[in-house]
Order: structure tokens, then C-alpha cells, then sequence
């Protein structure tokens, strides 16, 4: 059998690549089970490695979600701070030019 990923002979007694150390496809570990049998220590520990996988897949794909949460969050705060500088600066420029207007013409 050979890696899906690199094309390196895999060996029969392992779960992942010896060459590129990516774990078997589902497809490569449904038929390894179907050669060895199922309740044999290999293939509880390549259930066990596809459990860990689709643990890191999930982990994975959490931390992305909250690394988006946290990138509009800050968005929605630059907007606020931006917002008030503005209406900060335009409420001392109309305070001025009343000022200036009451000096000139009054």
C-alpha cells in the first residue's frame, strides 16, 4: 500500500507514512482492517490515531471561529474610536467658528 499524500511504499505495522508522516486516508485504513481483522492491538491503535485526528480537526476548526470573532470585534472598536475622534473634532471646530463669528460681528 502506498501514501496517498507522497507515494512511499507504507509499512504494515503503521498507521502513518515513514516518508511524510501524514496519517492513512479512511480509505486506506477501512481496507488495512479489512486484511488484519478488527479487534488486533494495530487496529485499536489506528482507531485510536483516527480518533485523535478528527480531535485536531475540530480543535482546529474552533480556534479558527474564535480567531474571526476576535478580528471583528476589534473592527467594531476601531469604528467606535474613530466615530467619537470625529465627533470629538467636529464639536470643537463648530465651538470655534461660533467663537470666531461672536468676535467678528458682534
Amino acid at each position: 500500500m502506498k501514501c496517498k499524500y507522497c507515494g512511499y511504499s507504507l509499512a504494515n505495522n503503521s498507521a502513518t507514512c515513514p516518508h511524510c508522516g501524514m496519517l492513512m486516508s479512511d480509505d486506506q485504513l477501512k481496507r488495512r482492517k479489512e486484511i488484519n481483522g478488527y479487534n488486533n492491538p494495530y487496529m485499536q491503535r489506528l482507531n485510536k490515531l483516527n480518533e485523535e485526528k478528527i480531535k485536531n480537526k475540530l480543535y482546529e476548526s474552533e480556534q479558527t471561529k474564535n480567531i474571526g470573532g476576535y478580528i471583528l470585534i476589534t473592527i467594531a472598536i476601531i469604528i467606535v474610536a474613530v466615530v467619537c475622534v470625529v465627533i470629538y473634532m467636529s464639536r470643537w471646530f463648530i465651538v470655534d467658528n461660533i467663537t470666531l463669528f461672536w468676535n467678528i460681528y458682534c
